[in-house]
């Protein structure tokens, strides 16, 4: 990842942290996590597995969203000029 990325990840991390919709659906998604584990008992384990996968998922999806929105403002810019 360059260090543009990392810039542009960290300041949306700081500028989320801020949206109540983003706290309570995350502050949600633990609630829920914390019961399935319980009701997983020994097989919790699983359920870390599959939010892993998950989260990884989103992410790559996210960063190629991420590139394709450089690659379309760079494209807009050169035709600009």
């Amino acid at each position: 990842m360059s260090e543009a990325e990392k810039r542009i990840f960290e300041d949306t991390y700081k500028i989320v942290l801020k949206d109540m919709k983003y706290k309570r659906n995350t502050e949600r998604a633990i609630e829920l996590g914390r019961k399935i584990m319980a009701l997983l008992d020994k097989n919790s384990l699983l359920f870390l597995e599959y939010e892993r996968s998950a989260s990884l998922a989103e992410g790559i999806y996210l960063e190629n969203t991420y590139r394709i929105g450089v690659e379309e403002g760079m494209m807009q810019y050169k035709k600009s000029l």
